[in-house]
């Protein structure tokens, strides 16, 4: 359930963000208990200002970092809200998020640079800052989206658990199927 939920976490940032998604899978090996999970959100957007590059790359830091933040939403909990401090252990290597956290940290490097391009960084102190800064707003923006959606996020996650084909454990479910639920047609983007 982890698993699909890190997936259905991914999913629901992105379509709240405004990015255009195609579908999600899962494949489970039960000889090896190996997994492949994916989603396919759709990255090509226009660009036409350094302010829209900006929010480009805010918004895509925050869809790689809501994968592990739904991952650690306790089902039927007694709150909605994300385990932080696990979610940054599954970022850790051979946690299972780590391509997730590589990519957003690129990702948030190039935002330092585009927010921050008008001079070098003084020393590597004042770079770092930056980073940390834009990371730690970044992550917010993503627990928020997270434990604001932290219900359907997991509810879209046992509905694609029923559809798992027990025979070859492998689901499919492209955009236009995860449309007919209801959940997912009430997610609207964030102005």
């Amino acid at each position: 359930m982890p698993i699909l939920q890190h997936e259905v976490g991914h999913f629901v940032s992105a379509r709240v963000l405004g990015f255009r998604t195609d579908g999600i899978s899962l494949t489970f090996d039960l000889r090896t208990y190996a997994h492949r999970a994916g989603n396919t959100i759709i990255l090509s957007e226009p660009l036409g200002s350094l302010d829209a590059a900006k929010n480009y790359l805010s918004r895509r830091a925050q869809v790689l970092y809501a994968g592990v933040l739904a991952e650690t939403l306790i089902p039927n909990g007694p709150t909605e809200e994300t385990d932080q401090a696990r979610a940054c252990e599954l970022l850790k290597p051979e946690a299972g998020a780590e391509q997730d956290y590589a990519k957003a940290r690129e990702v948030i490097h190039l935002l330092r640079n585009v927010t921050h391009g008008d001079k070098r960084p003084e020393s590597d102190n004042e770079a770092n800052a930056q980073l940390k800064a834009l990371n730690d707003e970044v992550w917010g923006k993503a627990v928020a989206i997270v434990e604001g959606h932290a219900q359907p996020i997991v509810r879209i996650a046992y509905w694609l658990l029923d559809k798992l084909n027990m025979q070859r454990l492998r689901i499919e479910v492209v955009d236009a199927e995860l449309d007919s639920n209801p959940l997912v047609s009430k997610l609207t983007p964030r102005s």
